[in-house]
């Protein structure tokens, strides 16, 4: 995604700030919803982004969520000793599966209650038993 004109011009001429001589950008480099979708698509989408510490996720089963350029994320400690980062939504019908930190080896959907481990392996599905066109084994929270 290139950088609009309105943009690269502020930036040029800020880019050889010496620390000494350095301030923050514009007022609309912060609420300008074009720059905040280059910034998701540049930053947060090519690269590593910092969402907690490790103490955090300190045992099996530790957990807590955020929000990562508008995607809900659920961090887990897995029984393996795995510490993954995974989709905070439902496979099913899209909706958030927690909002808070704690521990827990299962995450239940509030809407069908299915449910998933902290590998984000599907454990249950409800009313889904028995049909042919759907297997469990092959459902995992990306």
């Amino acid at each position: 995604m290139p950088i609009p004109e309105q943009f690269a011009e502020v930036l040029r001429g800020v880019e050889n700030q010496t620390y000494q001589t350095a301030w923050s950008l514009p007022g609309r480099f912060y609420v300008d919803e074009e720059w905040f979708n280059i910034e998701n698509q540049r930053l947060f989408s090519q690269q590593w982004v910092c969402v907690g510490r490790v103490e955090e996720l300190e045992n099996p089963g530790d957990f807590f969520t955020c929000d990562i350029a508008g995607q809900p994320v659920l961090l887990t400690h897995g029984k393996d000793g795995k510490r993954r980062a995974l989709s905070n939504i439902c496979l099913h019908r899209g909706t958030i599966l927690v909002e808070e930190s704690g521990s827990s080896d299962r995450f239940t959907c509030p809407y069908h209650r299915w449910s998933y481990d902290a590998a984000g392996q599907l454990l249950t599905a409800p009313r889904m038993t028995g049909r042919k066109d759907f297997t469990s084994e092959e459902c995992r929270l990306p």
